[in-house]
This record gives structure tokens, C-alpha cells and sequence, in this order.
């Protein structure tokens, strides 16, 4: 026969229960606001790219222009928008000398891996900027400082390995691979 009595619960085992959550939502506000308090140079937006080979002529509007045309025709995705751009380093030597990089600010990080895949594009393009005297577009993702520690940590494998004609490719931007295997730092495990 079944037992038709409600069934009651300790209200101690359910205060037991919740406080191991209560505890992680603790700790996971306290990681949001310390990631907020982080100057941007530590934080990697995953919706900005750095965009090279832009000359240092002109307004901010204008660089932001001519980097949005980039997008739109050359790498054929006119849905994307550019929402900012800043040159990234201190002002070049008036004698010509390399432009700096630009920090390009999109509207989601599915546009940024978007522009990413399709900077393959920017081959022929640059091929005819070469023939007129400029310099090439690069289009990479924007790293963190960790990641940016990684890669500068196994720049001389790849370097070593480079040398040696062996292939190399970089994935993320971060981590190398050498003949299919990853090159990780000395020192980790």
C-alpha cells in the first residue's frame, strides 16, 4: 500500500545545499568585477582585430573608413561594422618608417572570426599594393598578455624550426605547431 503522508525535508539539509552555490556566485561576481577593474591592455577583446599596413595619413574617421572598406569590398562582407579604430604604440619617426598597428573594435566576436577566415582574400590584394609601393594588410586576432607571453616563450622553436624547413603554423595566434606536434614552453608541462 502507499503511503499518502507528505513528505517533509530537513529545512537544515536544503540551507546545507544551496551554500556551496551561493559560495560560487560569490566567487564568480568577485572574478567579474576584477576582470572590470583590469585595464583594457590585459584584457583581450574577443570582438577586436589588429589590422597592419595602414598608412599613417589622415583622421581617425578616415582610418576607420578606409579600414571598413577593406572589409566591405575587398574581403566582400558589407554586414560587418566597424564601431572604433586606435593606433596601438607611440608616433613613428617622421623618416617613412613602419605605420603602427590599429586595434579595430567590431560589433560581436562572430564578425572578428569572420574577417579572420576571410582575410585569406587580402593575397591578390596585397600583391597589388606591393606592385604600387605600400605596404601589406595583416589582419590577426588581438591577444591577450598571457597569450601574447606564450607565443613570444616558443618564438625561438619556431624560429629554430623555420630554419631546419620544417612546417610550421600557428593556430590562434598563440600556439605553434611543428610537424603536427605543439611546441609548448620550457618549463610548462
Amino acid at each position: 500500500m502507499i503511503s499518502t503522508k507528505p513528505v517533509h525535508y530537513h529545512q537544515a539539509s536544503a540551507e546545507i545545499s544551496t551554500k556551496p552555490v551561493q559560495r560560487s556566485i560569490k566567487d564568480l561576481q568577485a572574478q567579474l568585477d576584477q576582470t572590470k577593474a583590469l585595464p583594457p591592455a590585459f584584457t583581450a577583446d574577443q570582438d577586436a582585430l589588429v589590422v597592419s599596413g595602414v598608412a599613417e595619413t589622415g583622421t581617425p574617421a578616415e582610418v576607420q573608413q578606409s579600414i571598413q572598406d577593406i572589409i566591405s569590398e575587398t574581403l566582400e562582407m558589407p554586414d560587418v561594422t566597424v564601431l572604433s579604430v586606435e593606433r596601438l604604440g607611440s608616433q613613428p619617426a617622421a623618416d617613412g618608417a613602419k605605420p603602427r598597428k590599429i586595434l579595430v573594435k567590431l560589433q560581436s566576436r562572430q564578425h572578428a572570426m569572420a574577417i579572420l577566415k576571410a582575410a585569406r582574400k587580402l593575397k591578390d590584394f596585397n600583391t597589388e599594393r606591393k606592385a604600387d609601393g605600400a605596404l601589406p594588410i595583416g589582419i590577426d586576432r588581438n591577444l591577450s598578455g598571457g597569450e601574447l607571453k606564450h607565443r613570444s616563450s616558443v618564438w625561438p622553436a619556431f624560429k629554430a624550426a623555420k630554419a631546419e624547413g620544417k612546417m610550421c603554423r600557428w593556430q590562434m595566434g598563440f600556439r605553434l605547431f611543428v610537424d603536427g606536434a605543439e611546441v609548448l614552453p620550457s618549463g610548462s608541462m
